[in-house]
């Protein structure tokens, strides 16, 4: 990964490492590899996304080593709930994980809840409560057809208007904040607490034009797009440790095609979105 980020980093300015996944938290000596990153990228924000189950016991280590934001997968405060949602997960573990963010200093935290039909309206206001209550922004995430997601998508899509419009009957008219890259954002009163809530909508208002990301999965491909079939291969790249130029040609490669990329080459693939990162 440091080899991939450092060829990418001679070819264009890097503006954002993010580690997701699947778990981040579950790969061996992450604060370490973050520690690497930083001192590769000196002023490159450093983000991760996570379940936050191990966050609690890794957040100190994190913020050391030179993290700088994290998004936490949120979808529910209720504890039952949210071990139907996760297949059996502890909301308690999540929680603290939040609280421990908080703790160490991490002022850029987010909440990640994905738009479900399922979730009850009421379930969605009371994420919007818990994150004025704990100072964070709520990101809401329409459900994508991708890999599990679009066995569910049918009975389970949720749009990101629908939600918003949910927003404003219960705390009024938001004011309207700057959109970041794929999120329109927006601040709401929740009894005399501001709460920024960002609407993340994929499928209903593409944000592919602005979209300057790349995707490196844990077995070294990389994807110009979370909706691209094509991958190229770069671990057998990798393998000459004496040599960048074989790396630096995929990276180009990859970045010449996802500028070429048009509407019709964009699918929704079969493979888990874990594979390739949310």
């Amino acid at each position: 990964m440091l080899r991939i980020v450092g060829a990418m980093a001679r070819l264009v300015p890097i503006r954002k490492v993010r580690f997701t996944g699947g778990e981040p938290l579950v790969r061996a000596g992450l604060p370490a590899l973050v520690g690497k990153l930083r001192r590769l990228l000196p002023n490159a924000e450093l983000a991760m996304t996570t379940n936050g189950t191990l966050l609690h016991a890794a957040a100190v280590a994190l913020r050391d080593q030179g993290l700088d934001s994290v998004n936490i997968s949120l979808d529910t405060t209720d504890p039952a709930h949210f071990a139907r949602l996760t297949g059996g997960g502890r909301l308690e573990s999540v929680l603290a994980g939040v609280e421990a963010a908080r703790r160490v200093g991490f002022d850029r935290l987010k909440l990640n809840a994905v738009l479900l039909r399922s979730v009850h309206r009421e379930r969605r206001l009371e994420l919007v409560r818990f994150a004025a209550q704990c100072g964070c922004e709520l990101r809401l995430l329409e459900l994508m057809p991708i890999g599990a997601g679009a066995l569910i998508y049918d009975g389970e899509r949720l749009g990101a208007d629908e939600a918003l419009d949910e927003l404003r009957q219960a705390f009024g008219r938001p004011a309207q904040l700057p959109s970041s890259s794929n999120s329109r954002r927006y601040l709401f009163d929740v009894d005399g607490v501001a709460v920024t809530v960002g609407l993340i909508a994929p499928v209903s208002r593409p944000f592919c034009t602005g979209c300057d990301r790349l995707r490196v999965d844990a077995h070294a491909r990389l994807y110009p797009c979370l909706r691209s079939a094509e991958a190229w291969e770069l671990f057998p790249r990798l393998l000459d440790r004496h040599s960048t130029l074989a790396l630096e040609v995929g990276l180009r490669a990859a970045m010449s095609r996802k500028r070429a990329m048009q509407a019709t080459d964009r699918i929704w693939p079969a493979r888990s979105m874990a594979a390739t990162g949310g």
